[in-house]
């Protein structure tokens, strides 16, 4: 068999005509559909229920309230304890804090000023030693690590009674104890015994004018003498 012969042969069984090729189509694209109509069938038949939220969102709009009232019934319980809180500090404040005298207190009542521990408290009353009592509040600053701001937060808490200052005597003292006040130099003192040698100081005037302290001196040293 040669090859015309053969090519012949195979056009004439494996070829279409048109009608049979539309045939084809026809058949593959009911095949197609026949499958598809198999496939879905079942979910046809069988649709997916719908799901009803509307319970669910009830129950967390119903959860949300419960929390919102929570909330509001916490805020309540915290704004009642800080009223009863601030009563309290507050009452406390105004009952557990004296007035004390500085001149007569001891390191018990100075510690319960605010901002006064035992340290301060007894530096206080080192002070208040060698300088013979406190005619001033002012005087307080003079006192080591005692702070403006301690100074002004005690300030309502204190009061001075002058009449509880040690004086000294001017004209018959001892040396020592005139120059261990802290206002009185080793020099003022020196000057002060020379002058009351010569004569009696009669006045703290006199103390100004002999060139011993200055007029801003003289206003700090005279609640603190006496002229005998």
């Amino acid at each position: 068999m040669n090859f015309e012969k053969t090519k012949f042969y195979l056009k004439e069984y494996l070829s279409f005509s048109k009608t049979e090729r539309n045939g084809v189509i026809v058949m593959i694209s009911l095949i197609i559909i026949v499958l598809s109509l198999r496939i879905l069938a079942p979910l046809l038949r069988n649709p997916q229920p719908t799901i009803d939220h509307t319970q669910f969102d009830q129950e967390i709009a119903q959860f949300e309230k419960m929390g919102d009232s929570a909330d509001r019934q916490k805020l309540e319980v915290d704004k009642g304890i800080s009223k009863s809180y601030s009563r309290h500090s507050s009452f406390n404040a105004k009952e557990s804090i004296n007035v004390i005298e500085i001149n007569t207190a001891d390191s018990a009542a100075l510690d319960g000023l605010p901002g006064i521990g035992p340290v301060l408290s007894q530096r206080i009353l080192k002070y208040r030693k060698i300088l013979g009592g406190f005619y001033a509040f002012n005087q307080l600053s003079e006192v080591y690590g005692l702070k403006p701001e301690t100074i002004n937060k005690i300030e309502k808490y204190v009061r001075v009674d002058t009449t509880k200052i040690e004086k000294i005597a001017i004209n018959s003292d001892a040396f020592k104890k005139v120059n261990a006040h802290p206002y009185i130099s080793y020099e003022q003192t020196k000057a002060i015994f020379k002058l009351r040698s010569a004569h009696k100081i009669e006045s703290i005037a006199q103390l100004e004018d002999a060139g011993i302290f200055s007029g801003e001196e003289i206003k700090k040293i005279t609640p603190y003498l006496v002229m005998y």
